[in-house]
């Protein structure tokens, strides 16, 4: 028995700008209706939903998935949240496509939704503090520093080259 096959069949998005005004609820049901409509389906056709967003932090919302779970269209349907730093919406179809490759359901709403910009101090600076402050703070690091680090240090002692580490990523 192997994995069934699955299709994309909707899309919705919101616009993306710094300082809206609407709600991270507001803006994942604006998204989740989108893709219903694009697809002429309704809640009552989903199965599960699937929702992507940052960790609560970042949101500035404690529990966010669960605050989240009425907007994205979850409410009393099996729902699992997920969150990667800075790969979240990355995995959003790919957590959502094996729910349905599974077998376990027929259909499932894949909403993400991450809006950072409500809370103060911005929850990015949280990177500038958990690293050496002479020698690392300086150059600023981001998440794709973090995530570099990290593969830099499993190449070295795991003994893979770029060009193996390349092979998987064109794989």
């Amino acid at each position: 028995m192997g994995l069934r096959r699955v299709a994309i069949v909707g899309a919705g998005l919101t616009k993306f700008y710094r300082y809206t005004q609407e709600t991270p609820k507001e803006l994942a049901y604006e998204a989740a209706k989108m893709a219903l409509d694009s697809c002429e389906m309704s809640l009552t056709d989903i199965d599960c939903v699937c929702l992507g967003t940052a960790p609560d932090a970042f949101d500035g919302i404690h529990m966010n998935g669960e605050y989240l779970i009425d907007g994205a269209g979850a409410y009393k349907k099996p729902y699992m949240r997920h969150f990667v730093g800075g790969g979240t919406g990355v995995l959003s179809p790919i957590h959502g496509w094996f729910h349905v490759a599974s077998g376990m359901f027929d259909t499932c709403l894949v909403v993400a939704e991450e809006k950072m910009s409500s809370a103060f101090p911005h929850p990015a600076g949280a990177f500038l503090t958990i690293f050496d402050h002479t020698t690392e703070q300086p150059l600023y690091p981001t998440l794709i520093w973090i995530f570099a680090i990290e593969m830099h240090r499993f190449m070295h002692r795991h003994g893979y080259t770029k060009e193996e580490i390349a092979q998987v990523a064109v794989k």
